[in-house]
């Protein structure tokens, strides 16, 4: 089981900076390109995601983009406390 879901597209800049984060903790992800897969898309509008990033945990609930960043940065703390690690 994954550690969370990333939602992103191809060229989002900040979802690769999420990617990264979660790397080097040894987060394990899932991540799902809407650009490039219609099921993807469907489950991101399903869950209501209008923009990426978005982070979901394994109890279904979403972090969106202007929790994630925080004046340009990574929310570090808020990731982690959504990820309960």
């Amino acid at each position: 089981m994954v550690d969370a879901i990333l939602y992103t597209t191809s060229t989002c800049v900040k979802c690769k900076r999420v990617a990264k984060f979660f790397e080097e903790k040894d987060i394990t992800y899932e991540k799902l390109v809407i650009d490039e897969d219609s099921e993807a898309r469907t489950e991101s509008i399903m869950d209501n995601i209008l923009s990426v990033p978005a982070i979901k945990n394994k109890k279904g609930k979403v972090l969106r983009i202007k929790d994630i960043f925080l004046n340009g940065s990574l929310n570090v703390e808020i990731i982690l406390n959504h990820l309960c690690l």
